[in-house]
């Protein structure tokens, strides 16, 4: 069913930013943990309204990290910058400026020097956000936390990888969610949306859901080919990064074929596909 906004919410708005009564709320797809609302004003603005912690463990919903992370990139051009952060009986809402560009459709090169650019920034003061130092043993464990989720995980779990890569000795600030549909392009340039699931560790990390087959092919339709994966990770332009990434590849796709799973099994048909996009993966990783 159609989710309409919270008339409380709607209210409280309207006297925050008088500018917006009488506009449009159009509700915007490509989200699928939120609910998020383009509002039609002569200065259109986004509201996105928080619907909770969601059960995702790879994807956590964290709205706090979400703020303090925004206000931080956003004077790089990584983000828009919030007008207002309302909360009440509808929970908590984010409001900010409508980013006009094409969302990505796929792992644009554009992407890839954008992630460059936010992972060389300085943390800051964010020092509160979950650590992923990535490493084989870790990674690995996560999807074996969420497969143990599943009632059948079919032939994942046989085709669980073995690799002996450390943790990283290189933190930085995550996105924690690239995926097509939160990549806004414009010209050469790209900006990110959806900063809930942030995180500070290994960039690797983000490379593997900027190229994730399963991310790419729900919210893009997108089939990643090797060399849109080479490309990214030339844009990308860091040699020890890309590295980890193409030594940790199989156990990325691990992790993302259980993630997948999870949410098939949830009811998400979308994610059936992509759980057979990683299952692809790891079987052609076995082979090299």
């Amino acid at each position: 069913m159609e989710r309409h906004p919270d008339p409380g919410l709607k209210r409280r708005l309207v006297r925050e930013l008088p500018a917006l009564d009488g506009a449009d709320w159009v509700k915007l797809t490509g989200g699928r943990t939120n609910l998020v609302w383009r509002i039609d004003a002569a200065a259109p603005m986004v509201c996105k309204q928080i619907l909770g912690p969601g059960p995702s463990v790879l994807f956590p919903n964290d709205h706090e990290a979400e703020i303090a992370v925004m206000r931080h990139v956003a004077p790089m051009g990584l983000s828009p910058q919030i007008v207002r952060v309302l909360t009440g009986d509808f929970g908590t809402a984010l409001i900010y400026p409508y980013q006009a560009g094409d969302i990505a459709d796929g792992p644009r090169a554009a992407t890839a020097r954008a992630l460059a650019r936010l992972h060389a920034l300085e943390t800051g003061v964010l020092t509160t956000l979950r650590s992923k130092p990535g490493g084989a043993a870790r990674v690995l464990a996560d999807g074996d936390a969420i497969l143990r989720r599943v009632d059948q995980p079919g032939p994942l779990a046989a085709l669980r990888p073995t690799a002996d890569v450390p943790p990283s000795r290189h933190s930085v600030l995550l996105h924690g969610d690239p995926v097509p549909a939160n990549a806004i392009c414009r010209d050469a340039e790209t900006l990110f949306i959806d900063w809930q699931c942030p995180a500070i560790g290994d960039p690797a990390e983000d490379l593997a859901i900027a190229l994730s087959p399963a991310m790419n092919w729900i919210y893009a339709r997108k089939t990643v080919s090797p060399a849109d994966e080479a490309g990214f990770l030339a844009a990308y332009g860091n040699a020890e990064t890309t590295a980890r990434y193409t030594q940790l590849k199989a156990c990325y796709a691990y992790r993302m074929a259980a993630h997948c799973l999870v949410r098939a099994e949830a009811g998400d048909q979308d994610y059936f596909d992509g759980y057979a996009l990683e299952l692809a993966t790891l079987e052609e990783t076995r082979q090299h």
